[in-house]
Formats: structure tokens, C-alpha cells, sequence
């Protein structure tokens, strides 16, 4: 089988969008997971009664924690 090498962001994998006065942008991101992963995922995400996003954001969160 041949070696998969990891793929480098390309602009098409996120968009920024649009904010109201006073605040910053936010963006979308697309993010390529493994079948296990989208699973767990979604585990997380059913278990803690959030969304996708929200259980992303909070992994985001905690990596940022030192």
C-alpha cells in the first residue's frame, strides 16, 4: 500500500465569514477525519448533548490549555 502523505491546507478548505459590526470574522473549516474518528466524534458529540462544532470547539479549547 502505498504512503499517504498528509495534504496541505488549500484556500478551499475554509472560508472566512461574515460578522456584524464590532466583532471579528469568523470562518468555516472543512476537515477530513478518518471513519473511527467521525465516529468518535459524533459519540462525543450525542453524549455531551452538543454539536459537532461545539465538541470540536471545546477539543480546540482544551489543547490550548497549558
Amino acid at each position: 500500500m502505498a504512503e499517504q502523505r498528509p495534504q496541505a491546507d488549500e484556500e478551499s478548505d475554509y472560508t472566512v465569514v461574515g460578522a456584524d459590526p464590532g466583532h471579528r470574522p469568523g470562518g468555516v473549516v472543512s476537515v477530513r477525519l478518518a471513519p473511527d474518528e467521525m465516529e468518535l466524534l459524533t459519540a462525543l458529540s450525542e453524549n455531551s448533548g452538543g454539536s459537532l462544532s461545539e465538541t470540536l470547539r471545546l477539543g480546540l479549547h482544551c489543547l490550548d490549555r497549558p
